[in-house]
């Protein structure tokens, strides 16, 4: 037998004698026309291997007739137990070697190949078929609670948490009560409450202030010597142009031999002189910071003082602003001329007491 014999063993597949069981051994690279001795594992019944055909050991080997002529009988080589344990061995080795490859074969044939699903907010990559995975998860990413819905994650929706409480604004005149964070409306407006228009103030709500069209203006009536231009609609009044200091307006008429003096401070004066039984005999204007001397009829009057700045006529005098005062002496126009200092002085003649207006017409 050759070295490379030797190193490349040929396996031998046979049913045996024996037993009938199919085992495997090797040929150990000889002549197929040399005899080997194998010995059944399974039943441990001995037989030769002889021209690809295997025998029960001791048995006659057939030969064909050339054979007999031309080679001699082959010898049948007999082999001790150490030998026939050997070959027990490598068999077993062989079978081992060769049920390895089958299973790697098998393995190969139905290996698993992964399907592998992304990552998700709390999973890593994962196999769908077998579960396997590989790196980690994605992690959520968390939405703020708003006032309908509790924290988000905006990638998968998950949720923990409850929502917020809602943030009212009151209703006004023309909103309903509704949340601040997230619009959510509730109940209707108010309504505006309405105050009419006026001469110089459109139609106006006195809530909100909302104003709608405009002030329609003032009505105005023509001024006379006496009466101011007065508006139809409000009833205000427009200052006149102020008089001539002197200006009389009642008892012109009247014989007047006395006279009056009015200093007038800041402010102008409308002086009635009205007699013992309060009718008014005789009245005129003097002007602020003038001194104002009037002929005046004879007689006993209290004199009377109507003091302001914007003049309104005899009727209306100077207006709301208008202050109303005295002399509460009855004074003889007959026998003396008076003068009055409308404002304070060491050592006046006179005590100036305020009256009211209804006292003053």
């Amino acid at each position: 037998m050759d070295e490379d014999s030797k190193l490349n063993p040929r396996l031998v597949v046979r049913d045996c004698p024996g037993c009938g069981k199919r085992i495997v051994f090797s040929a150990s690279g000889e002549s197929s026309s040399n005899p080997i001795m194998v010995t059944c594992p399974n039943c441990h019944s001995d037989f030769v291997f002889l021209n690809d055909e295997i025998y029960p050991y001791a048995s006659s080997v057939p030969v064909s007739p050339s054979e007999k002529e031309e080679s001699p009988q082959p010898e049948i080589k007999q082999i001790s137990p150490q030998q026939k344990k050997k070959r027990i061995i490598g068999l077993s080795i062989a079978l081992g070697i060769a049920a390895l490859i089958g299973i790697g074969i098998l393995l190969w044939v139905n290996r698993h190949v992964h399907t592998w699903a992304d990552a998700t907010c709390d999973k890593p990559i994962t196999c769908t078929g077998c579960g396997k995975t590989k790196g980690s998860p994605n992690g959520h990413s968390w939405q703020s609670a708003t006032c309908t819905a509790p924290i988000t994650c905006s990638i998968c929706g998950a949720t923990k948490g409850s929502p917020i409480e809602h943030t009212w604004m009151l209703a006004s005149c023309e909103k309903p009560k509704y949340c601040i964070v997230c619009g959510t409306k509730e109940g209707s407006p108010n309504g505006h409450s309405w105050s009419a228009a006026t001469c110089t103030k459109a139609k106006t709500c006195s809530v909100c202030g909302k104003v709608e069209g405009k002030a329609p203006g003032h009505n105005w009536s023509k001024e006379t010597l006496t009466t101011p231009s007065i508006c139809s609609r409000c009833g205000e009044k427009q200052p006149m142009k102020t008089p001539k200091s002197g200006q009389v307006y009642t008892g012109s008429d009247l014989d007047c031999p006395s006279e009056l003096t009015i200093i007038a401070s800041s402010k102008s004066v409308y002086v009635k002189l009205k007699n013992a039984k309060g009718k008014t005999v005789f009245s005129f204007f003097a002007r602020a910071y003038k001194t104002t001397t009037v002929s005046v009829p004879a007689g006993k009057y209290r004199v009377y003082f109507a003091h302001g700045t914007d003049w309104y006529g005899p009727k209306y005098y100077f207006g709301d602003s208008t202050t109303y005062s005295k002399d509460n002496e009855l004074r003889d126009f007959s026998r003396y001329t008076y003068t009055y200092t409308l404002y304070s002085v060491t050592d006046g003649n006179f005590q100036e007491t305020p009256v009211n207006k209804s006292e003053f017409d």
